[in-house]
């Protein structure tokens, strides 16, 4: 693996994605990715920021 692909592979784990390939003969791999919308600490974090409304 060149340290391109290493740099990009943990870019995307860093952010809580995930990175695969498919290969096929005589055609070379093809790199995929994905990337969550929002990380899940992110989300969690912001859900335990969250105010309950205040009833007067």
């Amino acid at each position: 693996m060149g340290l391109g692909l290493y740099l990009f592979a943990e870019i995307i784990k860093r952010h809580g994605g995930h990175m695969w390939l498919e290969s096929k003969p005589e055609q070379g791999p093809t790199f995929y990715f994905s990337l969550p919308l929002v990380r899940e600490q992110e989300q969690a974090s912001d859900f335990s920021t969250e105010k309950e409304p205040q009833h007067d």
